[in-house]
């Protein structure tokens, strides 16, 4: 599939009480910090050689961090943050395990994970009502949570056959919200300890005038790079004409390598093989079958949004759990 890739040219809710309740200055931490920051990147000075843990007493319920990065990690966030604290809606976020997560996706670089977290936690903030479900997006294109590869992989798919509304200024917050809710959906979604999801984007009906507007593009990359860090196993194009290059050179530069690496340009027969070897013969024939109606003139009904997928508990556990980005 290598070679057909080418073809195409602050809310409060809890006391304002500080995230660690204790100050300990440990060599062992200072140490453990230097060598995770031996590369001496821009900004690493900001990192301090303090280890924070919180008290068993924390009246939110936040269990203690023992990694040394983990804890330089978290006292430099809370540090990032608008006001200087953490509510217990973001200390439920930043697990231990996610937030070992950010520091190799950042190659162990304290200060830029501690950014990039703040970044996704600004970003939880932003869509607070949607993350939740408090609020219900107004549904914008069919793009949804189709089914589950059988190693636990949500497939994300979409055709552009039912985005053909112009994005404009009083849509395009419709559309994010849209993409939104799908993402967090996806996430949930995982399960036997799967990490990422797979997107198929089907270019049935793709019309290059109906995608100028870049705001959906910059929203969507914004997802990509902070809240769903390399949350994505793969993407799978499908069937892109010619006009869709425009629309790729948009985005591409807002990727990193590693993920980019990850977008195939396939047709629809390829989709079809890739995604059985991929996800497995029942997931497989779910996407063939939506793709194939979606060439009809009826095309495919949308069953629900924002996931198709029967609700169930899971070990998903939202925005950000990729494990390893550029």
């Amino acid at each position: 599939f290598g070679s057909s890739a080418r073809r195409l040219p602050h809310q409060s809710d809890g006391s304002r009480r500080p995230l660690m309740q204790q100050v300990k200055m440990s060599m062992a931490t200072l140490l453990e910090i230097r060598r995770q920051n031996h590369r001496g990147a821009a900004g690493s000075e900001e990192v301090e050689a303090f280890a924070f843990k919180q008290g068993a007493a924390d009246k939110n319920g936040t269990k203690d961090f023992e990694d040394p990065g983990v804890l330089a990690t978290m006292s430099l966030l809370e540090q990032k943050m608008p006001e200087g604290w953490m509510s217990k809606w973001h200390r439920e976020w930043c697990t231990t395990e996610r937030v070992m997560r950010f520091l190799q996706v950042c190659k162990n670089d304290i200060a830029v994970a501690s950014n990039t977290l703040a970044q996704a936690l600004l970003w939880r903030d932003e869509h607070k009502d949607i993350l939740t479900g408090a609020r219900v997006p107004r549904w914008q294109t069919d793009f949804r949570v189709l089914t589950r590869g059988h190693q636990g992989h949500p497939i994300i798919y979409g055709c552009f056959r039912y985005a053909r509304r112009k994005h404009t200024v009083l849509n395009v917050q419709d559309f994010i919200e849209h993409m939104v809710a799908v993402l967090e959906s996806a996430c949930q979604s995982r399960r036997t300890g799967a990490s990422r999801c797979d997107v198929v984007l089907d270019c049935e009906g793709f019309a290059i005038a109906n995608h100028l507007e870049p705001t959906p593009v910059l929203a969507l990359m914004r997802m990509v790079n902070a809240p769903y860090r390399d949350g994505l196993r793969f993407c799978i194009i499908v069937d892109a004409p010619g006009s869709f290059q425009m629309l790729w050179r948009m985005a591409a530069p807002l990727l990193g390598t590693k993920t980019k690496a990850k977008v195939h340009f396939v047709s629809r027969a390829e989709a079809k093989l890739l995604l059985n070897y991929t996800s497995g013969a029942n997931a497989a024939l779910t996407v063939a079958k939506v793709m194939d109606l979606n060439r009809t003139p009826e095309g495919c009904p949308i069953v629900k949004l924002p996931s198709e997928l029967i609700e169930e508990p899971g070990d998903g556990d939202g925005a950000g759990d990729g494990d390893g980005d550029e």
